[in-house]
């Protein structure tokens, strides 16, 4: 028996090491996260390993629901924890940090990350509203829009919509 997931993979896979994560961009969209990720790659790209917007750990955040009507907070940030634990394997001996920048719509869910990694440093990155909006905006139809495409795959926000009467 092993008594961590590290020896497992030294032992049967090869792999001399698992990539500490380092940090965390959350973000509202058109903000300058791309900047923030491409800025913790460019600190030392031997050693960083970055995600940007990777898909795995999205779908583990949103996995349980946007009001966890799916399973509980623990459920969810132990399947990240499972998620980021296999992303942050390494056979490279020059790799040592991970850092993820999440996508916008993960802030929902914000919860589910600092259940899972609750000593990690994170940070939450936004702009101007106004600003974010017109480049929201800036599309040729309406309904192409970032930021009015959820509704009609949230639940949560077509809930508000239904309230507010912003039909």
């Amino acid at each position: 028996a092993f008594a961590t997931e590290n020896e497992f993979d030294a032992a049967y896979y090869n792999v001399p090491n698992q990539l500490q994560l380092k940090g965390v961009v959350f973000h509202e969209s058109r903000c300058g996260s791309t900047l923030a990720a491409n800025t913790m790659m460019a600190m030392n790209p031997m050693k960083h390993r970055v995600y940007s917007e990777s898909s795995p750990p999205i779908a583990a955040i949103k996995a349980c629901g946007e009001l966890y009507e799916n399973c509980s907070v623990e459920a969810g940030a132990n399947l990240l924890r499972d998620i980021i634990y296999m992303m942050g394997r390494s056979n490279d001996p020059n790799e040592e940090n991970l850092f993820f920048k999440f996508q916008s719509i993960t802030t929902r869910n914000m919860d589910t990350f600092r259940k899972a990694f609750p000593e990690t440093p994170w940070m939450y990155l936004y702009r101007e509203p106004v600003e974010v909006m017109m480049s929201q905006l800036n599309v040729p139809q309406m309904r192409m829009a970032n930021c009015v495409r959820s509704h009609s795959h949230s639940e949560m926000v077509s809930r508000f919509v239904a309230r507010s009467g912003y039909r």
